[in-house]
């Protein structure tokens, strides 16, 4: 795979008041329960973004104490629940955490294994099984066994198309190209054990990468490799090890490994939380580097994952305790936004899963958590922030003149709406406006735009250079 490399700066926070350092205060939020209350702390929910632009979103629920079905929910661009918990197939023994892909025509498919419960039916052979559905009501089981092999049902489900629209599925540390029932999987690592893969296609080249973790003796961490078209080099993720007491240390990855390409540019990166047996921080490697990001310091019960957002943008999602933040990367990934504190859902109590998806500009967080005396996967709906920057940061008392800067994680926003005294002004292509002042003194300032959240600041006041802050991430040194 041709490893492109993206410059990420010197660690610093250049936010103007300091408790945005630790995370931007967030509004209250709605959060919406999307599985049952009796659900498994071991689920996960598979997310995809249809060209409707829907969230759509497979998951499994537990009918009986031996019977489950699999289940579909969609979310608008708004964050709205407009789906509740259609079927897609139902009355099996098992299921794994499915996956989710869209096909050329913009078909979805969710990809999955398990055991119907028939003997003798080809869905009980621990396969790898498909069902497409043109609108998300209405799914039809594909026939038949689409792999060789009849281990898939042992894991997780992973599942990405490469840059010519073939399929790629890897569970446990298998992996194949193709569905069909010739379609062969090879394995990415010999003995025992490989763990909870995720999949991920560079826009840039086509090429799919493999993340995983291993706790196998001689071969301990997360690893990534390209699989697809040809096989690559296996890659330890640096970081994903820690000498502890002595000897190599990895802290078990049970959730699907989150690894991510980007919306129209180059790279796969793989979020991971970094330390043993307390994780230290929240960490982002780029396949091909070096060494990881540091992203934020985190002090133990950590969970991270990694989504795409718009125009080369990442999106972060992590747990810290019992805090839930997610932060913005700039279009090139070499800056990322002031944390922004996501809450967590009512009676929160535990976090054993957490996933985002940010491809159409805010992110949708799912938390997998014990609240309430149960455990269910909750969404909420984030609005990235922006920054605004006066300058003058204050006037005179006979006013002035004063120019406005609007910025996305220091890349400009055009088409912003600025409300100060009386006025309304929108933003050029340099995420500029400006105009003059009769007066003077503490005035509010205000600033919109389409798909963020609202800003504020008060000109003349202490933290008039901006509301939202940024701050570049630092890639660990060499020691």
């Amino acid at each position: 795979m041709r490893k492109n490399r993206i410059s990420v700066l010197a660690l610093a926070c250049c936010c103007i008041l300091s408790s945005l350092c630790h995370g931007q205060t967030a509004p209250t939020r709605q959060w919406t329960r999307i599985t049952p209350p009796n659900d498994i702390n071991t689920n996960e929910v598979a997310l995809l973004r249809g060209r409707d632009g829907q969230l759509h979103v497979a998951w499994k629920r537990q009918t009986t104490p031996q019977k489950m079905d699999l289940l579909h929910t969609a979310i608008d661009a708004d964050g709205n629940v407009v789906v509740e918990a259609g079927i897609i197939v139902e009355g099996w023994n098992s299921f794994t955490a499915p996956a989710l892909m869209l096909e050329k025509d913009g078909r979805l498919q969710v990809v999955f294994s398990g055991l119907s419960g028939v003997t003798g039916s080809s869905y009980n052979a621990g396969s790898i099984y498909s069902a497409l559905s043109t609108d998300g009501h209405v799914w039809k089981l594909v026939p038949g066994q689409l792999s060789t092999s009849g281990y898939a049902y042992t894991g997780p489900t992973a599942a990405a198309l490469d840059g010519k629209g073939v399929p790629v599925v890897a569970w446990g540390g298998s992996v194949q190209t193709g569905l069909s029932a010739k379609s062969q999987p090879r394995d990415v690592q010999t003995g025992c054990c490989a763990y909870t893969p995720g999949l991920a296609t560079d826009a840039s080249t086509g090429e799919v990468v493999m993340g995983w973790f291993s706790n196998a003796d001689k071969a301990l961490g997360i690893f990534a490799e390209t699989v697809s078209p040809s096989a690559g080099e296996k890659t330890l993720v640096p970081g994903s090890v820690t000498i502890y007491g002595g000897s190599p240390q990895s802290a078990s990855v049970d959730q699907q490994i989150p690894v991510s390409g980007r919306i129209g540019a180059s790279g796969v990166f793989v979020a991971f939380c970094e330390g043993y047996p307390t994780a230290k921080s929240v960490d982002l490697w780029q396949y091909g580097q070096a060494k990881p990001a540091v992203i934020a310091s985190v002090n133990g019960g950590c969970r991270a994952h990694v989504s795409a957002g718009p125009e080369g943008r990442l999106w972060m999602v992590w747990s810290n305790g019992g805090k839930l933040l997610a932060a913005r990367s700039n279009r090139a990934v070499s800056r990322w936004g002031v944390p922004i504190q996501v809450g967590t859902p009512p009676g929160w109590d535990a976090t054993y899963r957490v996933k985002g998806e940010g491809s159409a500009g805010p992110l949708d967080v799912f938390a997998h958590v014990g609240a309430g005396g149960g455990v269910s996967t909750w969404h909420t709906h984030v609005l990235p922030l922006l920054a605004i920057n006066a300058a003058p940061a204050s006037l005179a008392t006979n006013g002035g003149n004063v120019t406005f800067t609007v910025t996305d994680v220091g890349d400009p926003v055009a088409g912003a709406t600025i409300h100060v005294a009386g006025q309304t002004l929108t933003t050029n292509a340099s995420g500029q406006a400006s105009t003059h002042l009769a007066k003077g003194g503490l005035i509010p300032v205000s600033v919109t735009a389409p798909g963020y959240a609202e800003t504020t600041i008060t000109l003349g006041g202490a933290a008039a250079a901006t509301h939202a802050g940024t701050r570049t991430t630092k890639r660990k040194p060499k020691k």
